[in-house]
Formats: structure tokens, C-alpha cells, sequence
């Protein structure tokens, strides 16, 4: 179930949701087959520089993306358009809002 910290995320509208303290959860859908899949939350892997990311699926077709960056995307105004994203504690697998 999701809280009131969470949004949809950009692209994903209906599909994919994300909180401020970086969980993403899958809405529950019916599939091509017609079977009704739950809303879960995913489980992401770290990658080779030690980010965590998700895989989220469009049109079946699957993306890999940075959790800090949907996070960001999603909760923080980007008015400078600064093209990266840090973790204030250094810490890469910390995706809250407030570290980012």
C-alpha cells in the first residue's frame, strides 16, 4: 500500500510509483494475458558503481534506472537544471529525499 510520500513517476504515470525515502512500487494491472499482476514493491540491485536501480517496463520493454535520480526527478525542483545528482552523506544506497 502506498503512502502519501509517494508519486508517480514521470513516464511511468499509472504504472510505477516512488517515495521520498527512495522505495518504488509496481501499481497492480492486468497484463497483455489478461491476468491481474498485484502492486508490489520492487527489489533493487546495486550496480557496478554501487547505485541502486530498478527495472521498469514500458510497452514491454524494460529501462534501467537510478533510484537517486527518480527520486530527484520526482520531489526536488530543478530550477538550475543541474545535470547530476549527490548524496550529501556519500552514501549511494541512502536515496531519501532529504540526502539528495
Amino acid at each position: 500500500m502506498l503512502s502519501e510520500s509517494a508519486k508517480d513517476i514521470a513516464g511511468y504515470e499509472g504504472k510505477y510509483a516512488v517515495t521520498t525515502d527512495g522505495r518504488v512500487y509496481s501499481h497492480s494491472r492486468v497484463d497483455d494475458g489478461g491476468k491481474l499482476r498485484k502492486g508490489r514493491w520492487l527489489k533493487p540491485n546495486v550496480d557496478g558503481y554501487g547505485y541502486l536501480q530498478v527495472s521498469l517496463y514500458s510497452e514491454g520493454v524494460a529501462k534501467k534506472h537510478k533510484v537517486h535520480r527518480l527520486v530527484a526527478e520526482t520531489f526536488i525542483d530543478n530550477k538550475k537544471l543541474c545535470p547530476q545528482v549527490n548524496h550529501k552523506n556519500g552514501i549511494k544506497t541512502d536515496n531519501n529525499v532529504s540526502n539528495l
